[in-house]
């Protein structure tokens, strides 16, 4: 069985914007910075819903 599945570019860049995310997140806890949490939420956020309405069609 064949369970690879092709990914779009799109896809491949939304992923990469989470882990991004997820990244400045970890940083962010580290300089304990409340400014740089919030952006990597949002990045993350919006990475991820950007996904899922990609996802939904």
């Amino acid at each position: 069985m064949n369970y690879s599945m092709e990914r779009s570019r799109g896809e491949i860049i939304l992923f990469a914007v989470a882990i991004f995310g997820v990244w400045l997140s970890i940083w962010a806890m580290i300089l304990v910075s409340k400014w740089l949490e919030v952006t990597a939420v949002a990045i993350t956020l919006g990475a991820l819903l950007g996904f899922a309405c990609r996802d939904s069609d």
